[in-house]
């Protein structure tokens, strides 16, 4: 671990050092409660399920094509039967109006088989556009698919990391304050508190709280910098610990404010 700038007292050490493993285990949670990994992953979700229900839905029109065209093949069918008998009727037909009405009938069935053909064709044009549609669906689902698991993958892994990282540090802070004064330990940990980035030790500089930046009482500054103990700053409660020395102290202070 780092040595700590300047000359504090060991008991000033330890409770610093512990409030900079805590602030790191408070960034690594706001890293791990970060919503824009599992903003990306949600949005993936969505257009997998859209895909897929998408893809669904064109199986389902292919299926149905595929019906329409099996309907159609068997009225073609009779309709050829039907058109195989006019024509026996024709060739056996000797009188002339009756050879006339069958052959305006077979005029009218193979207008009617043409017709139906090219229904037929175009019903199985728009199958193959389907077909071709569902196979492209196909392959974005299995990509989206595949991304999703990957995405599900990296963020289980990312905040397993973080977690772990966290446990470390946060290990070592009670490592430290358990060599500390009881009722220090607890005053730290109430001014600490739940909430994120909350500063609890704060260097003073220039008689001047580095935390909330009041200015200390004239009478509190030669305990302050006697470092025989530790003392809260009136104002914000934090408790106070000597700057390095005077020209380094800023850098303290202002590390401190910045964490509030």
């Amino acid at each position: 671990m780092p040595e700590p700038v300047g000359a504090y007292s060991p008991e000033a050490q330890k409770l610093f050092s512990a409030q900079e493993l805590d602030l790191k285990v408070d960034e690594l949670e706001r890293k791990r409660q970060d919503q824009a990994p599992r903003v990306q992953l949600a949005q993936l979700h969505k257009q997998y399920v859209a895909n897929k229900q998408k893809l669904a839905e064109v199986r389902s029109a292919i299926d149905a094509s595929q019906a329409q065209s099996d309907t159609m093949s068997s009225d073609l069918e009779a309709l050829d039967a039907q058109i195989a008998r006019e024509q026996k009727k024709l060739q056996a037909s000797k009188a002339h109006r009756e050879v006339e009405a069958l052959s305006r009938e077979l005029d009218g069935l193979a207008a009617q088989k043409n017709e139906r053909e090219e229904r037929a064709m175009q019903v199985m044009e728009n199958r193959q556009g389907l077909r071709t549609m569902a196979a492209a669906l196909e392959k974005k689902v299995a990509e989206l698919a595949s991304a999703v698991q990957q995405g599900s993958a990296a963020v289980k892994d990312r905040n397993e990391r973080i977690v772990a990282k966290q446990t470390e540090l946060a290990e070592q802070s009670a490592a430290l304050l358990e060599t500390l004064d009881p009722g220090l330990v607890q005053a730290y940990r109430a001014l600490k508190g739940a909430s994120l980035g909350a500063v609890a030790v704060a260097h003073y500089q220039q008689r001047r709280c580095g935390a909330c930046s009041v200015m200390l009482p004239q009478s509190l500054i030669p305990a302050i910098e006697a470092a025989e103990a530790l003392y809260r700053c009136p104002s914000c409660h934090r408790i106070l610990i000597p700057a390095p020395d005077e020209d380094d102290a800023g850098d303290g202070g202002d590390a401190a404010a910045e964490g509030e």
